[in-house]
């Protein structure tokens, strides 16, 4: 703490300090904060390259596997004729295509947790 006071001291001394003013909340926001740096973060743009998020690579690793086993199951299901989700691929279901009903994750959860 008595660097930062000599320091603060010299500051003073030297003629480079200036006393900070009072602002009310909407005077920092409007003359500080938004110009300086809200608005260059949230600069909007039009070109395709930022619609883009970067995924890790072993996400899309696990993505692939988990699309090669879909595939497979669907090619399965198909032969045995249980097949129900026609041309879709949905990401939730048991095995034969059809979509799980909305509720069954938090049914399913909560039963097991009991």
């Amino acid at each position: 703490m008595d660097d930062e006071l000599a320091k603060f001291k010299q500051e003073v001394l030297s003629g480079n300090y200036i006393p900070p003013s009072k602002f009310t909340f909407k005077d920092f926001y409007e003359n500080e904060w938004a110009p300086k740096d809200a608005e260059p973060k949230l600069k909007r743009t039009n070109e395709a390259t930022e619609d883009y998020v970067d995924m890790p690579q072993w996400y899309m690793d696990e993505l692939a596997k988990h699309i090669k086993a879909m595939r497979k199951a669907k090619l399965e299901a198909k032969a045995l004729g249980v097949w129900q989700g026609r041309d879709r691929n949905f990401v939730f279901h048991a095995g034969t295509g059809k979509p799980y009903y909305h509720t069954t994750s938090t049914q399913s959860w909560k039963s097991w947790c009991e």
